[in-house]
């Protein structure tokens, strides 16, 4: 079967036909490609190159330490003809090596998670890459509630706010002390605290920060001096007639907490800037700038790592498509999406997740995937799956939920790029840059689209999965 890439009109990118499909990174076109709308313009690859492919698997949410090394779970390569290499499972240091993988194959690892079934897939990898797949998450702890007391002095300030693992508690001024609170699921030893002073337009005036300092139950921390906020005046520019909204959120995070405010800057003149007022003294700023356009399409997302003292930050509106509605089908076994425009990026991440009874064992099993496909692909189908693959897989009657985002990392090159990264970072690269893990991505997010920063989640009601749980303004 001939199935081709970047095609207007919605050819199937099939688990059977990856060598065709452009599953060679760099060898398939992407959106700038000259043949891209030319649905006769296959992309020949030669499947006969083939070497080792290695994948290094990390923990999954929510038994293990982030980042724990996982032994034993399967990995399965299927070649561009659709038949399967021998499983191989990871070692004691989390590595399968996978010999005689073919230019163009599908590589996909088979976590047994607490939740269930959790698969990762990268479509279209090359012999010699190293995959490395886990995510990050707000690991699970156990502890007695109670509350602590943080006193400062008062400085004036109409309202002070303290941003904490467990929440961000407030108090009017005058005032110099507040209670905080910990609660089982945010228990931590030592924590930063990081304490914010506003005028009466709840402008930022003034801020302090306790570095991992104790944070437990009937103790006292102090905070001795404040320091001025900052002002960050991000611009975007670029913009063109179709822009319907403008959205600019700045995150200023002090370890694994974090303050966030946003602006809604005008755009009529095709460029939008605006101040944000800011907490100093943290470690670094992590800057998101939304735009919409008109038409049921979801939006665009420019990402980046700032210097936690920065006042300005200088941003091009980008050229990614745009994503419209994403409909999966378990009877059919595709997903399709609606995709919008011919500009350039890495590659795609598309997620399903459903349930399914086992009337063997009398309970619902839950299913989540997670598939790396190279750009210019608007569809993916897994019909005709070997055998080692198909059971975990969405079928006949199966409810499917589904997503897709577009990707375009900014110290990345290519699909090449977006393969090397870890799952964590590809897979939401907004939470990677909060993070630290990232500088910087633009993303294109579907009109369907909701979860993880508020944007995009693999499994509904559980963003956390990605994106580290931390309290917001």
């Amino acid at each position: 079967m001939r199935t081709f890439l970047g095609n207007p009109r919605g050819l199937l990118l099939s688990f059977a036909c990856l060598a065709a499909c452009g599953g060679g990174g760099d060898n398939f076109p992407d959106a700038n490609n000259t043949d891209a709308n030319n649905v006769d313009s296959g992309v020949s690859i030669d499947a006969t190159v083939s070497g080792a492919v290695t994948v290094t698997t990390r923990s999954r949410c929510c038994t293990d330490a982030v980042g724990t090394l996982i032994a034993g779970v399967p990995v399965i390569a299927v070649q561009p003809d659709g038949t399967a290499l021998p499983t191989v499972t990871t070692d004691a240091s989390g590595v399968a090596a996978l010999t005689g993988v073919q230019l163009g194959a599908t590589i996909t690892a088979i976590y047994d998670t607490t939740e269930g079934p959790d698969l990762v897939t990268v479509v279209g990898v090359k012999p010699g890459d190293h995959l490395e797949f886990g995510e990050k998450f707000t690991p699970t702890t156990t502890g007695v509630e109670g509350t602590m007391t943080l006193t400062f002095p008062d400085n004036g300030a109409y309202y002070f706010q303290a941003f904490t693992p467990c929440g961000a508690p407030g108090i009017t001024g005058p005032a110099t002390q507040l209670t905080l609170f910990q609660y089982t699921y945010c228990q931590t030893p030592t924590a930063d605290i990081l304490l914010v002073a506003y005028d009466t337009s709840f402008n930022v005036i003034a801020s302090a920060r306790l570095h991992a300092t104790p944070y437990t139950n009937d103790i006292t921390a102090s905070v001795s001096a404040w320091t001025p906020g900052i002002t960050l005046t991000p611009t975007l520019t670029g913009l063109t007639a179709d822009t319907t909204y403008v959205s600019m959120v700045a995150n200023s995070i002090a370890d694994t907490v974090y303050y966030n405010d946003n602006v809604y800057p005008d755009y009529a003149t095709g460029t939008a800037s605006a101040p944000i007022q800011l907490p100093a003294g943290t470690d670094r700023i992590a800057l998101s700038v939304s735009e919409s356009r008109t038409g049921d399409v979801g939006s665009h997302v420019e990402g980046r790592s700032l210097a936690p003292a920065a006042t300005t930050a200088a941003i091009a509106s980008n050229q990614l498509p745009w994503l419209g509605q994403t409909t999966v089908s378990g009877a059919g076994s595709v997903a399709q999406w609606i995709q919008v425009g011919t500009g350039a990026y890495d590659g795609a991440v598309a997620y399903a997740n459903w349930s399914r009874f086992d009337a063997t064992a009398d309970t619902t099993v839950y299913y989540s995937w997670t598939l790396v496909l190279p750009p210019g692909i608007s569809s993916y189908s897994w019909a005709g799956a070997p055998a080692a693959l198909a059971d975990y897989l969405p079928g006949l009657g199966d409810s499917v939920n589904g997503d897709v985002i577009l990707v375009d990392l900014t110290d990345a090159t290519g699909y090449d790029g977006l393969r090397a990264a870890p799952e964590w970072i590809s897979s939401c690269p907004e939470c990677a840059i909060r993070q630290g893990d990232l500088p910087g991505a633009d993303i294109a997010y579907s009109f369907s689209n909701g979860g993880c920063g508020g944007r995009f989640a693999k499994l509904a009601g559980k963003a956390s999965r990605a994106c580290l749980a931390t309290p917001t303004r």
